[in-house]
């Protein structure tokens, strides 16, 4: 079984609410996702895959998107 590399959708909101989309990013990896969002790889994915740290900062405005 071949692993298949899906790319990450980061979207980006002018509120917390998220009504209101500003920018739509892709990406191949998640180490390049935090890059642009200035924080650790290992905050991206505690809040995506496990949920464990309250979203603050930044991802307060962003929903990140795994793309099937």
């Amino acid at each position: 079984m071949v692993r298949e590399n899906r790319p990450w959708l980061l979207l980006i909101f002018s509120d917390e609410g998220h009504e209101e989309l500003v920018k739509r990013m892709w990406f191949e990896r998640m180490v390049d996702l935090a890059f642009v969002l200035d924080i650790q790889t290992q905050n991206v994915r505690s809040n995506f895959y496990h949920g464990l740290v309250k979203s603050k900062g930044i991802l307060n405005y962003c929903e990140i998107v795994k793309v099937v």
